[in-house]
């Protein structure tokens, strides 16, 4: 099991109590643990590199060589895609796609080189492909999932059945099941708050109202002021926290830090 400790700040981008907000319980922010078992007979190779990131040094001392190696003890969550279903964990700032010798792919993260192998299960050798689990195993969702022919240490949970789809299954083709969240009441009260949070849309509120409603048209104007001053905060927000990603905004994107603080690893 791996067990993530992880904070989501309120919608200003802080994490430190403040005494003059209102108490809000939809703006407070939120500190609890999200527990995930792995699947290590069934998807051994994805089991393999996901615990890579979970038992990577990250101490700057000699073991290292003075420079840490990417973790997800310093990870974000920064998507949720409610077309599909799927809240994505993994993102590790400072980590991009390089490549080297003849285009082989790698990854530059503290001016190392380092290999970026795929996550690709031998079916045939390994396990039989008929124990490949759907997305759609647990209609409710929390299955952990990586997308096929990506290095990256990025992954998903399933949130439930997607909003052009009757459940995860569609995403059968393109993911592989490798585990799942631990329904601990910590792991619950994470996922319920991480769907629920606001995220980016390029489709801003616009006026599709009987022009006599004034009372609607109202509401849909803030809606827009509020959408438009959201974008900018959290554009500004992310700078100032050190997110090297936030140039590439994109729907689905949190508008909220979502960030794993510490983990820690159980070998059962």
């Amino acid at each position: 099991m791996v067990t993530f400790n992880i904070r989501i700040s309120r919608s200003d981008g802080t994490f430190y109590v403040r005494d003059e907000l209102p108490n809000d319980e939809n703006d407070k922010v939120f500190m609890g643990q999200l527990t995930l078992g792995l699947f290590g007979t069934i998807a051994p190779i994805h089991t393999q590199q996901f615990l890579q990131y979970a038992t990577a040094l990250t101490y700057d001392d000699d073991a290292t060589g003075g420079k840490p190696f990417p973790s997800y003890s310093r990870s974000l969550f920064q998507l949720n895609d409610k077309e599909n279903g799927i809240l994505g964990g993994g993102y590790i700032p400072g980590l991009t796609l390089t490549s080297i010798l003849s285009g082989t792919p790698a990854f530059k993260y503290m001016g190392r080189i380092i290999p970026a192998p795929l996550w690709i299960e031998d079916y045939s050798t390994s396990t039989s492909s008929s124990e490949k689990i759907s997305h759609s195993a647990l209609p409710h969702g929390g299955l952990i999932s990586h997308r096929n022919l990506d290095p990256s240490p990025c992954f998903g949970i399933t949130s439930g059945k997607g909003e052009n789809s009757d459940s995860n299954e569609i995403l059968d083709g393109t993911n592989t099941v490798f585990g799942q969240v631990i329904p601990t009441e910590s792991s619950l009260q994470f996922l319920q708050r991480a769907v629920e949070l606001p995220t980016y849309s390029n489709e801003a509120a616009t006026n599709t109202k009987d022009d006599s409603n004034i009372e609607e048209r109202v509401v849909e104007n803030a809606a827009s002021t509020v959408f438009t001053i959201q974008k900018q905060f959290f554009r500004n927000a992310a700078k100032t926290l050190g997110d090297t990603r936030i140039d590439t905004i994109y729907n689905g994107k949190i508008l909220r830090r979502v960030e794993v603080t510490n983990l820690s690893v159980e070998k059962k």
